[in-house]
């Protein structure tokens, strides 16, 4: 079964997943053979992220020294399409486990570290218009 979101091509160096070339969106068939439940792993994900961001430690240490919740504060929205790319880059094998949880993190983070100051991380690649798509 193929996972439900792919990532651009990363070196494993970078900590991301090899998977140039796939289609990003999921496609009917699977959804065919999935459970209607994220599994414990999947779950974890999403809790450990939304733990971070609340901390103001996730990307560490890409965000180190930028406090993300001044410029938030008044732009919920903006943490909605931080929250979109972590889900839209999270990818999972046919078990429903997460695989690439780190990297799918960093996208966020890259996305914070332009969204507060202009500018992208060093050595990060530009967001992909599919990792920011809201669903």
């Amino acid at each position: 079964m193929r996972p439900l979101r792919s990532g651009p091509a990363a070196t494993p160096a970078r900590g991301g997943p090899c998977r140039a070339g796939r289609d990003p969106q999921p496609t009917s068939d699977t959804f065919s053979s999935m459970s209607s439940r994220l599994s414990h792993g999947a779950s974890g994900a999403l809790r450990r992220f939304a733990g971070w961001v609340a901390r103001g430690s996730v990307g560490h240490p890409m965000l180190d020294g930028i406090n993300y919740w001044d410029e938030l504060r008044d732009s919920p929205s903006q943490m909605e399409i931080c929250f979109a790319i972590f889900a839209n880059v999270l990818e999972l094998d046919e078990h429903g486990e997460p695989i690439n949880e780190k990297y799918a993190e960093r996208r966020a983070a890259t996305y914070l570290y332009r969204y507060c100051t202009g500018n992208l991380p060093p050595g990060e690649a530009d967001l992909e218009p599919w990792e920011r798509n809201l669903y």
